[in-house]
């Protein structure tokens, strides 16, 4: 019998609202990088639960999504899992916590009186670095 692999699949939607203004910063080779923290909440016969996501825009998404967007927005972000990793200052240990590097982005704004939810024209974001783990000793910034 063959040996079958199993398909790998690492794709995640969430949608929420932005938690603060997005952070724009630059790679020593110039290339964009935007992160943005999304609030999610979950409504349940219990209550509300709310989670919070880092994402990752890279290139020209990244620069227009951090002209455009501002805390409170509500967005939907597709993208994969990733894991960034690096070295305690303060103790030397080793850290890692799981992010989102987002593929699309779509900016949605809410009417102020009836219909529903109005979707602006989704952004296609620019390619991520070939996959691999991130190490915050890596980064320039």
């Amino acid at each position: 019998m063959p040996d079958l692999k199993m398909p790998e699949l690492n794709a995640v939607t969430i949608s929420g609202r932005l938690t603060d203004d997005p952070d724009l910063k630059y790679t020593h080779g110039g290339t964009a990088v935007a992160d943005i923290r999304i609030a999610v909440t979950r409504h349940s016969k219990q209550g509300e639960e709310t989670g919070f996501y880092d994402v990752t825009l890279w290139a020209e998404t990244a620069e227009r999504y951090a002209q455009t967007l501002k805390r409170g927005n509500p967005v939907i972000v597709e993208g994969r899992l990733a894991v960034d990793t690096w070295n305690d200052k303060d103790t030397g240990k080793s850290r890692s916590k799981v992010k989102i590097v987002g593929n699309r982005i779509s900016a949605l704004t809410w009417p102020e009186e009836g219909g529903g939810a109005r979707y602006p024209a989704e952004e296609k974001a620019a390619p991520a670095p070939a996959p691999r783990e991130t190490k915050h000793d890596d980064l320039p910034f």
